[in-house]
């Protein structure tokens, strides 16, 4: 990102532009490469913006005006920022006025970090190779493929979305906000990912990048994944493959996007609505006219007698783990789940917090 061009337009620190100029960026020795030379500069503004600028907490969403010619000789997130994302970006502005510049600064940088890793690591790569395999100009063609109802629209929803839970990625994703770090857990991403216990990959990284709205979009575990890591964040379907015949073991897996700030859970406290869309959804899939039929029945069996008893707490249950394989069972004869809200027995409304 051009942190000039950008707060020419968002406004978001004060500074004396001709201190900055004079004594500052004038003073830089050119590199040979212009990227080298672009980075110095960056690095010298974040570094003057931190120890001069003062952070405008009288913020308004009015913006300076600039054109196309000023935004064509910048970066192609400072454009994307400006021209696609104004709305999400004042926003994530607007969150921390109140913090200190130096603080605001640094944000800054691990946002660029991660937006940059989307295109060079992620959804947008491909996107990218498309736009420099043509004899015309780069920016102008990845803009018209990853905007509204382009090819690679959702890569643009993806940085919205990034930009608007900012503080829920990082916070966890990424135990410092450490530029290096950030760049090394969204290295190598991939569509599907999978690991079980056989391979040696880091399974820290592998959830932290399926906790990112984008790639991996998919994860194939066994239950190394049972317990450890939250997988909440940007995930809400979970099917289970391999099944356990107690419900507290299956109950563990699905715990693992079943969470407080989960996406579900933020769905729901935003739409006040319990429908398909905002629920947890978990699937069982099986083969038809196999012996899979018999166990997926006897597992529901045991889930529902799980939830019918919950509160019963003096009673021991024994949830059955055998099945008799010469019955077959028809799909009329495979148990609904049971959807009633559950309710404590403990006048939990008037416990005091």
């Amino acid at each position: 990102m051009n942190p000039i061009i950008l707060n020419n337009h968002f406004n978001f620190i004060d500074y004396d532009i001709e201190d900055l100029n004079s004594n500052y960026l004038e003073k830089i020795t050119p590199e040979a490469r212009k990227n080298q030379s672009f980075k110095k500069e960056t690095e010298t503004v974040y570094d003057y913006f931190s120890k001069e600028g003062i952070l405008n907490k009288s913020y308004t969403k009015k913006s300076n005006v600039i054109n196309i010619g000023e935004l064509k000789n910048t970066t192609f997130l400072t454009r994307f920022l400006i021209e696609y994302c104004d709305n999400e970006f004042r926003n994530w502005i607007n969150k921390r006025l109140n913090t200190q510049t130096e603080i605001f600064l640094l944000d800054l940088k691990v946002l660029n970090v991660i937006l940059k890793n989307i295109f060079r690591n992620g959804s947008g790569l491909l996107a990218g190779f498309l736009a420099d395999s043509q004899n015309e100009e780069f920016e102008e063609i990845l803009f018209n493929l990853i905007t509204k109802d382009a090819p690679f629209h959702f890569v643009l929803e993806e940085i919205k979305t990034i930009i608007n839970e900012f503080d829920l990625i990082v916070s966890s994703n990424f135990d410092t906000k450490d530029e290096k770090r950030i760049e090394s857990v969204l290295r190598n991403l991939v569509p599907v990912i999978g690991t079980s216990g056989q391979d040696k990959r880091n399974r820290g990284i592998i959830a932290s990048q399926f906790r990112m709205p984008g790639m991996p979009y998919v994860l194939v575990t066994t239950d190394i994944f049972r317990e450890g890591e939250d997988l909440h964040t940007f995930c809400q379907n979970i099917y289970h493959y391999g099944i356990a015949w107690n419900p507290s073991d299956m109950e563990q897996r699905t715990g693992r996007i079943d969470r407080i700030n989960s996406l579900s859970y933020r769905k729901l406290n935003k739409s006040q609505e319990l429908d398909f869309q905002n629920k947890i959804q978990v699937f069982y899939p099986y083969l038809k006219h196999s012996v899979e039929v018999n166990q997926v029945v006897q597992l529901f069996l045991n889930l529902n007698k799980f939830i019918q008893t919950f509160n019963t707490i003096s009673i021991d249950n024994y949830y059955e783990s055998k099945i008799d394989v010469n019955k077959e069972i028809g799909s009329n004869e495979i148990p609904e789940p049971i959807k009633d809200r559950l309710h404590s027995i403990y006048d939990v409304k008037d416990f005091i917090t």
